[in-house]
């Protein structure tokens, strides 16, 4: 809705008594009065530890009662549903700190495929593309190459609607879930074939390729430093040995 009161909304508010009384009974999902009390929405990273310049996958997903769905990210409205702009689409919006080694892609999320489904929101029942069931979208991240060891975090927001075929829930916007990665040296994350591939099988490989990761790490200062001190440490050295040579012919002098 945009500055007026959807006529979906005014159609849940009508509906509101009968629902009351089923939702108890998705006490599991939540009791919050809005569209969680039907969907639960799981942020999942493939993996908590990566290393620098690595790949991390994310799995948001979206579980839905039974006879429950989302719109989907671009919501195709027939005609007989009335305004497009009374449908919430889902969206996943992500926020890293200033500075963040992670760099996510929400541009590239790959979306489940809708499933069609009869709705009668307002008059005939229509044929009408949803996310139901369980449904999944992946967000790519990468790790910058000159990443420094330590936790670094991400904040993923999920917009979303919940209806049945006649009526819908309010809408959640911007639900927050905080994902924190430890990054790690290089050669010390576990393997990639360990993720878990009952959720990340669908996963898009190919969006990792040609991202930039960022310049390598710097180690010019590092090289600098390492000559500077060879290079004094022949100094001390040399003056060393001098020394000791003065010094041995006084003894032979004596």
């Amino acid at each position: 809705m945009r500055r007026r009161v959807p006529h979906i909304v005014r159609l849940a508010a009508l509906g509101c008594l009968s629902l009351w009384s089923a939702l108890p009974s998705l006490g599991q999902f939540g009791d919050f009065g809005d569209s969680r009390d039907v969907v639960r929405v799981t942020v999942y990273p493939a993996r908590n530890t990566v290393e620098p310049g690595g790949n991390l996958r994310i799995a948001i997903i979206i579980d839905h009662q039974p006879k429950w769905h989302t719109h989907t990210n671009d919501p195709i409205v027939p005609p007989e549903l009335g305004d497009p702009e009374d449908y919430i689409k889902t969206a996943i919006n992500v926020q890293t700190p200033a500075g963040s080694p992670l760099l996510a892609h929400p541009e590239l999320i790959k979306w489940p495929q809708p499933h069609m489904t009869m709705v009668n929101f307002l008059s005939e029942p229509v044929e009408y593309g949803v996310f139901s069931q369980r449904a999944i979208a992946y967000l790519p991240v990468v790790v910058r190459r000159d990443a420094k060891p330590g936790a670094a975090s991400l904040t993923v927001k999920a917009t979303y609607q919940a209806c049945d075929d006649k009526v819908c829930l309010a809408p959640v916007r911007d639900q927050s879930f905080v994902i924190t990665i430890n990054i790690v040296a290089p050669g010390q994350a576990p393997p990639e074939a360990d993720i878990d591939q009952a959720i990340f099988a669908d996963f898009p490989e190919h969006v990792f390729a040609g991202l930039d990761r960022g310049p390598e790490p710097d180690d010019a200062s590092a090289s600098t430093a390492y000559s500077i001190g060879y290079v004094i440490g022949g100094i001390i050295g040399a003056v060393v040995g001098i020394v000791g040579v003065f010094v041995l012919v006084k003894i032979l002098r004596r």
